[in-house]
Order: structure tokens, then C-alpha cells, then sequence
């Protein structure tokens, strides 16, 4: 069984070295006309044109083009593309209505990963339209799980919700840590010394939340003691309303998914 990848950007090529790491496919392809983002590697072969060779030679189709190329690249696609492969997309926003439409495809995934899946530690959501089969769900499975978890939806609008808080929520999570290194630093410490305390506590705490029996606001009550310096910066978060500022953010960012996929 072999693979197309459409698409050789950041995401492309980490799904193209994923999978050389899997048993999944035979051959992976990937369509890529900037020669200077081709490597040699065994079982991957690539090419600067869209063609009936590659495209009937292989068993899935991956789109990860940019969402504004989707449109063009379909033109090229749909008259080479069997109706009855399975094709996935992780262009953002681009909905299952519009790709159907656009190619006058049955067999569609739409997938939401994230950049951490470029160290394998990604979290992708994803749905299927009706006719992908439970085989080939399993194959959705397989793939997504070389770039880290994953989790099946069966709404589609959810997906404009993992896109506000997994899709973008790395970049949530680098900002903060941008704050903490600048007031580490404004306190005098070393900006490589706080970008390590910054980026270890950060580890530290999503590793404990994730293997904790404690929910969270019992572990944030476990640093926090009476009268001291973490319930200190509590209170001016709280006063701040923090939690509003990050709900606002992701709201919006959701609304933002909404529009881009006419959901």
C-alpha cells in the first residue's frame, strides 16, 4: 500500500518522516515543487508535478497544502483522483462540504493536528464523512498516530473547536512562556537559566495534571498556601480576570475556524 502526500511544507514533510519510521506504506510519494525541501530517503519519492502515475500508484491521498492552494490544487486533482480512495486533509479550515464539492470525492477525512507533532508529540482531531469505512479509519488511525495521539470526532464543528484550542493552543502556550522568560530575566535571572525554569515547569505541570488522580484546581491548591507567594500571583490573575481573557481568546479563535470553514 502506498501513500501521496500533496504538499511538502513543515507538516508534509513530518508526515512523510513518520511514516518512513512505520510499516504502514510501501511507498510514500510526495508532491513538492521546491526541490530544495527534497531528501533521499528510501521508500519516499518525490515529485514536482501532480500526475496520473503517482496518484493512481497510491492507495491514500494526503492534502497538506496550504488552505488558500486548496482550491487551485483541485483543479489539477480531481480529474486524476478515483473517487473511491481514501483522502485525507490537514488544510486548516477547509471543510468536508467544500472538499467534496471542490472534488466530487467520496471517501473524505478532515484532520486537525498540531506543530508538536513535529517531535511526535502532537494531538490531531479528526472526522470522517459516512463513507470512509471502519478498515479505513483504522488507517486514519495508524497515520495519525505517528505524529502522536489522536481523537475521532463525530461532529464536524468540533473540529473548529480543536482548531481554537489544540490546533492553535501551542502558540497560547509559547506566549506564556515568552511572558515568563521576560520577567525571569527583568528579575535578573539568565535568559537561558529562565527559559529552562520557564519551559521545565511548564513540562513538569502537564505531566503531573496528565498522571494525576487530583483534578486541576486540587493541584493548583497544593502549591497555593495561605498567605504566600503563589497565592500572591493568584489573586492578581483572579483580579485580572485571566480566565475570561483566555476564554475571549479561544472563543474567538473558534469563531475565526467557524468562518474560514462557511460552518
Amino acid at each position: 500500500m502506498n501513500v501521496l502526500i500533496i504538499g511538502g511544507g513543515n507538516m508534509g514533510m513530518v508526515m512523510a518522516k513518520s511514516l518512513l519510521d512505520s510499516d504502514i506504506f510501501d511507498k510514500i510519494y510526495i508532491c513538492e515543487k521546491n526541490k530544495e525541501k527534497w531528501l533521499s530517503r528510501k521508500k519516499i519519492f518525490f515529485s514536482v508535478d501532480l500526475n496520473k502515475k503517482i496518484v493512481d500508484d497510491s492507495s491514500v491521498i494526503i492534502i497538506a497544502v496550504k488552505p488558500q492552494d486548496v482550491s487551485v490544487l483541485s483543479g489539477s486533482l480531481k480529474s486524476l483522483i478515483d473517487p473511491r480512495k481514501l483522502l485525507i486533509s490537514i488544510a486548516a479550515g477547509i471543510s468536508m462540504k467544500k472538499l467534496k464539492t471542490l472534488l466530487n470525492h467520496q471517501k473524505i477525512v478532515r484532520v486537525m493536528p498540531n506543530t508538536p507533532a513535529l517531535i511526535k508529540s502532537g494531538i490531531s482531531g479528526w472526522i470522517a464523512n459516512k463513507n470512509v469505512t471502519d478498515h479505513e479509519k483504522k488507517i486514519v488511525k495508524k497515520i495519525l498516530s505517528c505524529l502522536g495521539k489522536e481523537i475521532e470526532f463525530k461532529k464536524e464543528d468540533d473540529i473548529n473547536s480543536v482548531t481554537a484550542l489544540s490546533g492553535s493552543g501551542p502558540a497560547y502556550f509559547f506566549y506564556i512562556l515568552e511572558s515568563f522568560i521576560k520577567i525571569s530575566k527583568d528579575l535578573g535571572i539568565k535568559e537561558n537559566i529562565a527559559k529552562t525554569l520557564a519551559i521545565e515547569t511548564m513540562i513538569g505541570a502537564a505531566q503531573l495534571a496528565k498522571f494525576s488522580k487530583d483534578d486541576l484546581l486540587t493541584l493548583r491548591k497544593n502549591v497555593t498556601s495561605k498567605g504566600g507567594t503563589t497565592e500572591k500571583a493568584i489573586e492578581v490573575f483572579e483580579k485580572k480576570k485571566m480566565n475570561k481573557v483566555f476564554e475571549e481568546g479561544i472563543r474567538k479563535a473558534y469563531e475565526k475556524a467557524k468562518e474560514i470553514s462557511g460552518s
